[in-house]
């Protein structure tokens, strides 16, 4: 008996891993890089001016966690990089999800608080402190914990060898799958249904007063994240693709996601902080100039009445005072003996020397005073 062996080439696909060399590392480290770091400085200046009214009206608190949390979600996409080992794996499967749920646990609890306070109907007073929105915020992440870790026993993501024959050409990958598709459902009714509520209660709060809260960057936000992750969710189940194709449209989705959304909570706040500093400046500044001008105008009113001015005030009556008289009034010597002296305006002019430092001189209309040496 003869047995024929026919032999088929295999074909190893390699575009379902980054690898260090890979021409799709670029495309996975340059929108980390540019997420993370455009996060986190925009997570310090949130910091920096949490003491601002501006600033403090944002509720700085769980909006520098959501920012915090798009920081960690850029940083995860970093274990997309490297073989598909049953470690790696399991590693992605708690980053990602996680990530995700942490940044987007204090978005979801502040529009509901917010919701809470001004857009519920049957509006009624009532206050829900930081710590209670704090504890409001747990819950979310835990459930994701719960889930992540139940997953990880039952059906963890692992490193799966696949075989896809075209003709007679057989192409070998290798990827990080589930045994089902439970893991992938459970996440979509979990993580969808939180995108879908928060969306409805920022819409609710959409046209709540500007400084009171931010239902608009909430608005956006929420929308924003459930719009690209509703793109990313088509693309995976209606366009086959490999793996890390994949890894590079999440990762730039995310740096899309973060960046916009961080973007939106903190340049409107930063731009009306120096609007009003610009405002008070000018306030200030438009204080002192007529001081200034005051000072100035006393200045020269000051030389206009220093004795040896070229310019003196004309007297009542169309008198006009010598130049110098007033300074040979202050020198003159004083006639003898004591005696009253009555000097008003006449007629002429004030001989030099007439007056003597302690008499004083009528104008007009007004009384003769009687001054005594």
């Amino acid at each position: 008996d003869w047995l024929g062996l026919i032999m088929s080439p295999i074909r190893v696909q390699g575009q379902d891993t980054v690898k260090p060399r890979s021409s799709m590392l670029a495309s996975i480290l340059v929108p980390v890089i540019v997420g993370s770091l455009l996060c986190s400085i925009l997570l310090a200046i949130f910091i920096k001016n949490r003491n601002t009214r501006e600033f403090a009206y944002g509720d700085w608190r769980f909006t520098g966690a959501f920012i915090f949390g798009c920081i960690v979600l850029n940083l995860a996409c970093l274990s997309f990089l490297g073989e598909n080992t049953n470690g790696l794996c399991l590693l992605r499967m708690w980053l990602l999800h996680f990530s995700f749920v942490l940044a987007l646990a204090p978005l979801f609890t502040k529009t509901w608080r917010m919701y809470l306070l001004v857009g519920s109907p049957g509006f009624r007073r009532q206050t829900i402190s930081h710590t209670k929105t704090f504890l409001m915020t747990m819950p979310f992440i835990l459930v994701e914990v719960l889930i992540l870790l139940v997953f990880s026993f039952a059906d963890p993501s692992q490193e799966t060898a696949l075989l896809n024959q075209d003709g007679f050409v057989i192409t070998y990958r290798v990827v990080c799958a589930h045994d089902t598709n439970a893991f992938f459902y459970v996440q979509l009714v979990y993580e969808g249904g939180l995108l879908l509520v928060g969306c409805f209660l920022a819409y609710k709060t959409r046209n709540m007063e500007e400084g009171f809260g931010e239902c608009k960057q909430l608005f956006f936000a929420m929308y924003n994240i459930a719009l690209v992750a509703t793109i990313i969710l088509v693309v995976l189940k209606a366009v086959e693709i490999y793996s890390g194709t994949v890894r590079v449209f999440v990762t730039v989705g995310i740096c899309w996601c973060t960046s916009t959304s961080s973007c939106v909570f903190v340049l409107p706040r930063l731009f009306q902080l120096n609007q009003r500093t610009n405002i008070i400046s000018t306030s200030r500044v438009s204080s002192i100039l007529p001081r200034r001008q005051l000072i100035s105008k006393r200045g020269s009113t000051t030389q206009q009445s220093v004795p040896g001015h070229t310019e003196m005030p004309s007297a009542p009556g169309n008198i006009s005072i010598p130049q110098g008289s007033m300074a040979s009034q202050k020198t003159a010597p004083l006639e003898s003996g004591p005696s009253k002296k009555r000097v008003s305006w006449g007629d002429a002019s004030i001989p030099r020397g007439a007056l003597s430092p302690r008499e004083s001189v009528s104008w007009g209309d007004t009384p003769e005073k009687d001054v005594t040496e």
